[in-house]
């Protein structure tokens, strides 16, 4: 009798958490780790933020409206999308009143710098609602439209700060600098946002593992000709800077790529603002030279993060295709050995064993044993190929083979046979080879039809003479009439089918195999015919893989040993 019990809920004290039963709630030492992490990602995000923003108004050339570059947009788009939705405006409120200081040395106003607070806040809120529209989890940067929704935030919140700043400088009556403001902060602020902000979203993990040393050898390298590019004047020159970075999308991290690419871009703005390299302010003036120094940047992040991605993306469908493959082949594998005779019928006075050893997961070897009232029916097939196509062609043929009946001679089963697969053997544009052989259990008579297989042997009393059954008859799928070979088995003799991957096993010849055949028939060791069907599929070097299917049974009509 099946009682069900029902269990009411527990009082529990006010405030008090609850628990389930048998498991306890996680306690204060348990989330301390957690909130413990999140508060020191937070406070060194706004040290660099505070960090970076001073540091571009101190490298800031004298004739430029604006500093070179802020990376402290990336920073605050990525504290964004790291902070709690509801914290959001404390997050963005923090921003702005940490960049004040630095705001006020690069404007020269105080109106100007509460205007840049107040759009540094703005740009962070909107970068952070448009990747995390939902306020859910961390955002992603694993694919192609992660990308593309990335260079959109991007896009809009740089916009936006660009809008702020540009109208507070018109309302002061400063038109010539609001147009110049209007060109130039927003790029630069597009690309801090575009090197920065991807390092904390969520990165896809790379699946060929290179190596630190390789990696440290790659940036280097990127390193060494991006000071080499911007010591010269040559403007061409400049996008040679970012051929080490896509070389290194193919292999490497997209971490490793945009610690890269931002040291590229610390090369590139230090050496421009100094007046160096293609893009050097005394050549173009400071807005047009930052205004090109900002379009090489931002083009190089987008070039090599959709590269990184897209390779990144190819591989991982390729590692899902080919686990699902595997996967497949693993359950083909399995129903074919579930269809295969994992005990094959006895009958008083004979023996018999089996082996079979694919060369993958799903072979092209069969083989089958019937006994029906006095007759026992034995086959063993070999279908062109490997691989799951010649597994299910096995399968058919095994089956076609079981539908004809005992009793017909061998010639007239494998007709029939051939009848049922015609179809299938056509259009696959494949053959089998066959040996099929009808034994007479009292009188031992034996009856075999060769469909082009040529490796059944009578294996006489003690191994003394092994004989060979063959014929000139073709196998299915190209012949289409078979004949009989009549023999008889004594006491002590036996039949026996391999396939031609034990032949490939024992030195590729008949002759060589035969000779095999005689000398582990007479080992003392090799007591059944089991043992020998292990040992000729093993080969003589006892390992398990072969280059193709190897498969042997043995039929024996005991008296003496087998």
């Amino acid at each position: 009798m099946t009682t069900i019990t029902s269990v009411g809920s527990e009082r529990r004290e006010p405030g008090r958490p609850a628990t389930v039963q048998g498991r306890p709630g996680p306690s204060s030492h348990q989330l301390l780790p957690g909130r413990a992490q999140h508060a020191a990602l937070v406070v060194a995000t706004v040290l660099g933020i505070f960090a970076l923003g001073w540091f571009s108004v101190l490298t800031r050339p004298s004739a430029a409206v604006a500093a070179v570059w802020w990376p402290a947009s990336g920073l605050a788009i990525g504290l964004g999308i790291r902070t709690p939705r509801h914290r959001l405006w404390l997050g963005c409120l923090t921003v702005g009143i940490v960049l004040l200081g630095a705001n006020f040395a690069q404007y020269g106003s105080v109106p100007l710098a509460i205007s840049s607070s107040i759009g540094a806040g703005v740009e962070m809120a909107i970068g952070t609602l448009i990747l995390r529209p939902r306020g859910s989890r961390t955002p992603r940067l694993a694919t192609r439209g992660d990308l593309a929704w990335l260079v959109l935030a991007v896009v809009v919140a740089a916009s936006a700060y660009d809008a702020t700043i540009a109208v507070t400088t018109l309302a002061m009556g400063d038109a010539h600098t609001a147009m110049l403001q209007l060109f130039s902060e927003g790029p630069r602020r597009a690309a801090g946002m575009l090197l920065v902000a991807p390092v904390f979203m969520g990165l896809p993990p790379r699946e060929r593992h290179i190596g630190l040393p390789l990696t440290i050898v790659q940036m280097c390298v990127a390193l060494i000709v991006a000071v080499l590019v911007f010591r010269t004047n040559d403007f061409p020159l400049s996008f040679l800077a970012i051929i080490p970075p896509v070389v290194g999308a193919l292999w490497f991290s997209c971490r490793w790529l945009l610690v890269e690419m931002l040291a590229i871009a610390v090369i590139a703005s230090y050496t421009s603002a100094n007046g160096h390299g293609p893009f050097a302010f005394d050549r173009f003036g400071p807005v047009t030279a930052a205004t090109l120094l900002q379009a090489f940047e931002l083009s190089m992040a987008i070039i090599v993060l959709l590269i990184s991605l897209t390779v990144s993306s190819e591989r991982r469908a390729a590692s899902r295709a080919q686990r699902q493959d595997a996967e497949e082949l693993q359950r083909a594998g399995e129903v074919q050995r579930a269809l295969t005779p994992s005990e094959l019928p006895s009958h008083p006075g004979w023996d018999h064993g089996s082996a079979a050893v694919a060369a993958r997961q799903v072979g092209g070897d069969f083989y089958d044993l019937r006994i029906v009232g006095r007759c026992a029916v034995m086959t063993l097939g070999d279908v062109m190929g490997k691989g799951a196509g010649a597994g299910i062609l096995a399968a058919a043929a095994r089956a076609s083979l079981r539908a004809t009946s005992p009793e017909s001679s061998p010639a007239d089963a494998l007709a029939e046979g051939a009848r049922i697969l015609e179809d299938d053997l056509t259009r696959s544009q494949a053959f089998v080879t066959l040996g099929y052989a009808a034994i007479d259990l009292i009188s031992g008579e034996t009856r075999l039809a060769d469909a082009g297989h040529g490796l059944s042997f009578i294996v006489r009393e003690d191994g003394r003479a092994v004989e060979r059954l063959s014929t000139r008859d073709l196998p299915l799928g190209i012949g289409s009439e078979w004949s009989d070979i009549h023999t008889d088995l004594a006491s002590g003799e036996s039949l026996l089918m391999v396939s031609d991957g034990v032949l490939d096993r024992w030195g590729g010849s008949v002759d060589l195999l035969m000779d095999a055949i005689r000398q582990l028939r007479s080992e003392p060791s090799i007591r059944s015919p089991q043992e020998l069907a292990e040992v000729l599929c093993k080969g003589p070097d006892g390992a398990t893989e072969t280059g193709d299917d190897a498969t042997a049974v043995m039929f024996h009509r005991e008296g003496r040993r087998p």
